[in-house]
């Protein structure tokens, strides 16, 4: 089977080692996980978006790329993130 390119490590949920989807678990744990409601047990492994600390970068002067490259994001995470908080206020 072809890789997907996805971080290889050990799955939080069967101990296994292979390729993980999100928070650390395969994918058949990921669903089995979302399936049972359980998916909060398992922490998130991505870095989060800061908007407050985007806006204050912003203001400085910093473009997007630079901001997300600060907070280890990508520019689009930083550009969804400001549309959610337009859109859901």
């Amino acid at each position: 089977m072809p890789s997907t390119g996805r971080t290889k490590g050990k799955c939080l949920r069967c101990g296994h080692y292979g390729e993980l989807k999100a928070r650390s678990l395969h994918e058949s744990c990921y669903a089995a996980a979302r399936h049972a409601g359980e998916l909060d047990r398992y922490p998130l492994t991505r870095p989060g978006v800061d908007l407050a600390e985007a806006d204050r970068l912003e203001q400085e002067g910093l473009a997007t790329d630079a901001i997300a490259r600060r907070q280890g994001v990508s520019p689009g995470a930083i550009r969804t993130a400001r549309h959610r908080r337009k859109h859901t206020a």
